[in-house]
């Protein structure tokens, strides 16, 4: 699996559009190529991360311009540029083995 996390900050006085933007993202999101997870998370001040993990490099690779999209259409809710970082190991901590 790979992964990327991305660090974000948004207009602490915009924060009651996140709920309506997010929902109207969710689609774009789904539809990521050799998408497992995809979570975002945020504080009062702001501050949020988001978690993309996908099946393989590939995909993640394959899903950049989607990406680019994806926060292009949250850029108004933005204060500066996100900031994403890229792993190429993860470990799903829920995941029960057989």
């Amino acid at each position: 699996m790979y992964a990327r996390v991305t660090t974000y900050q948004v207009d602490p006085a915009r924060l009651d559009e996140m709920d309506a933007e997010l929902g109207d993202l969710r689609a774009h999101c789904r539809a990521l190529p050799g998408i497992v997870v995809y979570n975002t998370v945020w504080r009062a001040d702001g501050h949020g991360i988001s978690t993309t993990i996908y099946d393989c490099r590939a995909s993640a690779e394959e899903a950049a311009a989607k990406l680019k999209y994806i926060w292009g259409s949250f850029s108004k809710l933005l204060i500066k540029e996100p900031v994403t970082e890229l792993f190429d190991h993860t470990a799903n901590m829920l995941e029960k083995k057989k």
